[in-house]
C-alpha cells in the first residue's frame, strides 16, 4: 500500500536489472471449535478492514474468505500489511459480506489483529450462528 518509486527513462533509453521486491501477503490461521469443544465445520471466516469510503469509514472484506473444513481448520491468505477485524460465522446470506449495516452488526464479535508484511498469524475466534 506504498507509494511506487517512478523511473524515468528518455526517448530509446533502455534500463536493465531493475529488481523490484513483492511482499508474501500474510496468512491468519486458527482453528473454530464451539463451546462444547467440537470442531465448528463449514463457517465462513473473513479479515475486514475499515476504509474510508464516500465521506464514512465502512468495513470492506479483504482477501477472500475461507471456509472451516473437518478439523475446525481454517486459513485467510494474500492479506496486506494492515489492522484486520476477523469475523467466523455461519449461514451467512448471499452478499452480506459486501453490506455494511450487515458488517457493522457484527464487530462486537470480531477478534482484532494486526499483520506485518509476510507475517503469519493465528487466532482464535468465536462463532456466531446468524438468522
Amino acid at each position: 500500500m506504498e507509494q511506487g518509486t517512478p523511473i524515468e527513462l528518455a526517448v530509446g533509453q533502455e534500463v536493465r536489472d531493475i529488481n523490484v521486491a513483492l511482499p508474501r501477503g500474510g496468512v491468519l490461521t486458527g482453528l473454530l471449535f464451539d463451546p462444547f469443544g467440537d470442531p465448528v465445520t463449514g463457517a465462513t471466516v473473513r479479515a475486514l478492514r475499515f476504509r474510508y469510503t464516500s465521506g464514512t469509514w465502512r468495513l470492506s472484506p479483504i482477501g477472500r474468505g475461507n471456509q472451516t473444513d473437518d478439523r475446525g481448520a481454517f486459513a485467510v491468505r494474500g492479506l496486506p500489511p494492515a489492522r484486520y477485524l476477523a469475523l467466523a460465522a455461519q449461514s451467512i446470506p448471499e452478499g452480506s459480506w459486501t453490506n455494511p449495516q450487515f458488517l457493522e452488526r457484527l464487530v462486537p464479535f470480531a477478534e482484532r489483529f494486526q499483520l506485518r508484511a509476510g507475517e503469519d498469524m493465528r487466532i482464535a475466534l468465536p462463532v456466531r450462528t446468524l438468522r
